[in-house]
C-alpha cells in the first residue's frame, strides 16, 4: 500500500488557509458553549472543538481540494485518503470538512462515513498507483452545512 509523501509546499499553501476557513464556518454555527481551536500537532487532526471546560467535544480534519474550482461540488463522490482513517479512531468523533480551491464552499462528512464506505484504489497526480481512498457517496455528505454534524448526539 502506498501513501502520498508529505509535501511541505502544499502544506504551507493550504493548511492555514483551510483551518482559518473552517474556524470561520464553525464559529458561525456552533452553540455558544463550543469553540473551534487549532491543534499543534502537525500530523494530527487540524482542529479540536472544545466545550466551556476546554474539554474536547469532537475533532475536525480540514482539506482544500485544488481541483474543485466551482461553487458546486463537481464530482459524483468524495474520496478521502485511507491514511486519514487514523482520525476515525480517536477518543471523540471526527468531522471532515473539504473546501473548494477558493474556500467559499465545502462539503462535510463524519468519520463514521469512512467506516461505511468502499475502499478503492484511486490513481492521482501524487501517487500514480497503489494509494487507496474511501469513496463517500454524495448522499453521505453535507454541502455548505456542518451544524447538524457537530450537534448530533454520539
Amino acid at each position: 500500500m502506498k501513501y502520498k509523501t508529505f509535501d511541505n509546499d502544499l502544506y504551507n499553501q493550504s493548511d492555514q488557509r483551510g483551518k482559518e476557513a473552517a474556524i470561520k464556518v464553525l464559529s458561525q454555527c456552533l452553540p455558544c458553549v463550543l469553540e473551534p481551536v487549532e491543534t499543534s500537532n502537525r500530523y494530527g487532526v487540524d482542529l479540536t472543538i472544545v466545550d466551556w471546560n476546554n474539554d474536547p467535544y469532537c475533532y475536525v480534519e480540514v482539506e482544500i481540494r485544488n481541483a474543485w474550482k466551482s461553487r458546486r461540488f463537481p464530482f459524483d463522490c468524495l474520496y478521502i485518503p485511507r491514511r486519514k482513517d487514523k482520525f476515525t479512531k480517536l477518543d471523540k468523533r471526527t468531522i471532515f470538512i473539504i473546501f473548494n480551491n477558493n474556500v467559499t464552499d465545502f462539503v462535510a462528512c463524519e468519520g463514521i462515513d469512512l467506516n461505511r464506505a468502499v475502499l478503492k484504489e484511486n490513481p492521482n497526480k501524487y501517487v500514480e498507483k497503489g494509494e487507496f481512498f474511501y469513496k463517500i457517496p454524495l448522499t453521505s455528505f453535507h454541502y455548505n452545512s456542518v451544524s447538524e454534524l457537530i450537534t448530533k448526539e454520539e
